[in-house]
């Protein structure tokens, strides 16, 4: 008798010292999943939307405002080249004046013109009247000569009033490509979208060439996305895709994948694949050039069983949980779908509302344990 109540006592207190653990559980939920590949990315403007400087110069005036929306042509900056101005007031003085030039060669030709008329038609009377005596020979050969001078007048006035011709027609040539590059100075937008990168303020000096404003367009900006080498192969064209700047951290923007590149280069001691995506949609905020995070979506479901991917277990080559039902650990045979970062998908062994339980040391089927309030 002493003995049996010995080992009660001892059952009753080996309980009572070691009482079930309390575990963390969560709930098998049905919901969205979406299984991302993160990388690193660049907002890259689209082609044909930079606005450079075509003259070097200072900047008179800046005509747009940071982020505004304009129309093709919109005037966005006027640089100030003072050689480039000189020299157009200077062919316009010149073109002026070979303009009153050719004028004033127009009247002398007119006149030498009339005058050879007035001659030749003395000349041509001279003729009839030698006959009848009317005019010396003398009288003859002095209007004959008087002509023949007139006709002298009126080549060289020809040749005067060609050669100004020509003169003004190369200057203005001059002036109006002169003209042309200063209406140049005016940068206007070169498509439909949204200023970045303007000059904070006039005055600034610019080189030829110099990138002064990029316009990009809403609808085609495109992300430069860098993806590790180990995730590259599972990306594809037509994926969608997810950017969020840390700038605006409530935001994100959908896009798609344009381009996956056949090969690897090294970026940052890194082996990457530079993939092409391009956003949809509004992308007013988003600044030019900005570095973002981009999500690439290579597996997605609307409807999944999910738990979080620390409750799942292996051992050998299944896998397993521990469901929490009844106070008890229950070692669960379960058959997983997609996989994602912090989840997984769940395809058989467990039903929504199940509880699995957290990773547990040196826990097995069967024990008793407490779930965690």
């Amino acid at each position: 008798m002493w003995v049996k109540r010995t080992w009660l006592g001892l059952v009753i207190c080996a309980a009572a010292c070691h009482p079930a653990p309390i575990v963390q559980t969560a709930t098998v939920t049905r919901r969205a999943l979406t299984v991302p590949i993160l990388a690193d990315g660049t907002l890259e403007a689209p082609p044909g939307a930079e606005v450079r400087a075509p003259e070097g110069g200072t900047i008179a005036a800046i005509l747009a405002r940071e982020g505004q929306r304009v129309a093709r042509g919109t005037p966005l900056v006027r640089l100030h080249n003072p050689d480039l101005e000189q020299r157009v007031l200077a062919s316009r003085v010149e073109s002026a004046q070979l303009a009153e030039e050719q004028q004033r060669s127009a009247a002398e030709l007119e006149a030498a013109q009339r005058e050879r008329d007035h001659l030749k038609t003395i000349v041509d009377s001279d003729a009839r009247l030698i006959k009848s005596g009317a005019i010396t020979e003398q009288q003859r050969a002095a209007d004959e000569l008087s002509y023949r001078s007139a006709v002298q007048k009126v080549q060289q006035a020809e040749a005067h009033a060609t050669d100004t011709a020509k003169r003004k027609q190369i200057v203005d040539d001059s002036r109006r490509a002169l003209e042309e590059r200063a209406t140049m100075l005016i940068l206007r937008a070169p498509v439909e979208g949204i200023v970045f990168n303007l000059p904070r303020n006039a005055g600034v000096s610019i080189a030829p060439g110099q990138l002064i404003a990029t316009v990009g367009v809403p609808q085609h900006v495109r992300v430069r996305a860098r993806v590790d080498a180990p995730d590259l192969p599972r990306v594809r064209v037509g994926q969608r895709m997810i950017v969020k700047f840390e700038g605006l951290p409530n935001q994100q923007w959908d896009g798609t994948i344009a381009l996956v590149p056949p090969g690897l280069r090294e970026v940052a001691a890194r082996e990457v694949g530079e993939v092409i995506g391009e956003l949809t949609g509004d992308v007013t905020g988003l600044p030019s050039n900005a570095s973002v995070n981009v999500e690439i979506v290579v597996g997605e479901k609307a409807s999944a069983l999910v738990i979080p991917r620390g409750a799942l277990l292996r051992d050998s080559n299944s896998r397993f949980v521990f469901a929490y039902a009844d106070g008890k650990a229950r070692r669960t045979p379960v058959e997983v779908g997609l996989i994602a970062p912090n989840e997984v998908e769940i395809v058989s062994g467990l039903r929504d509302g199940d509880r699995v339980i957290m990773p547990v040391a040196n826990l097995h089927d069967g024990d008793a344990v407490k779930a965690e309030s």
